[in-house]
C-alpha cells in the first residue's frame, strides 16, 4: 500500500498468497477500510510506529503497515484476528469486501518473562534504624 493523491492504493500484490480468483483486486485499486476502520484512521493509528522526517513521509511509511504488521514493530500484532475484512474500490468504481488472511510467522510474544506486573509491587516501609542513603552527601 502507498498513498497517492490522499488515497491508499494497492502498490503490490503477492498472487501466491492472494490468488486472482479469490481476490480480484489489482494494483492501483483503492483501499477503503480494514475491519471497519477507514484507511485514514488506520494511518493515524499506525503512524506512531513509523516516524519519518515529515508528516507526508510518516503517513507513507504507515501505509506500508496497513497489510503488513510485524510484531517486532507493533507489539499487539499477536492479538489480530486470523482474517482482516478489507473493503476495496476497484478502478472501475465497484466496491468489494474480502476476507484477507493475516500471514503469521515467528513466535508470538505474549509476556515479557518472570516479571510481576507493576501494579502488584508495593513499596516496603523503611525501618527507623536504617540510615538514609543520602545523609552522606548532605552538608
Amino acid at each position: 500500500m502507498d498513498i497517492y493523491d490522499g488515497k491508499a492504493l494497492i502498490e503490490f500484490l503477492n498472487r501466491t498468497r492472494l490468488p486472482q480468483n479469490e481476490f480480484p483486486f489489482e494494483v492501483g485499486d483503492e483501499l477503503i477500510s480494514i475491519d471497519g476502520k477507514p484507511f485514514s484512521q488506520l494511518i493515524d493509528e499506525l503512524s506512531r510506529y513509523e516516524i519519518a522526517a515529515n508528516t507526508r513521509s510518516t503517513r507513507r511509511f504507515a501505509a506500508s503497515l496497513l497489510m503488513f504488521r510485524p510484531q517486532a514493530l507493533i507489539p499487539r500484532t499477536v492479538d489480530l484476528a486470523p482474517f482482516a475484512t478489507v473493503v476495496v474500490m476497484r478502478r472501475n468504481g465497484t466496491t468489494g469486501t474480502y476476507f484477507v488472511p493475516w500471514a503469521r510467522t515467528g513466535l508470538p510474544l505474549n509476556s515479557v518473562g518472570p516479571v510481576p506486573p507493576i501494579n502488584s509491587l508495593k513499596a516496603e516501609p523503611r525501618a527507623e534504624a536504617e540510615e538514609d542513603y543520602m545523609s552522606r552527601f548532605t552538608p
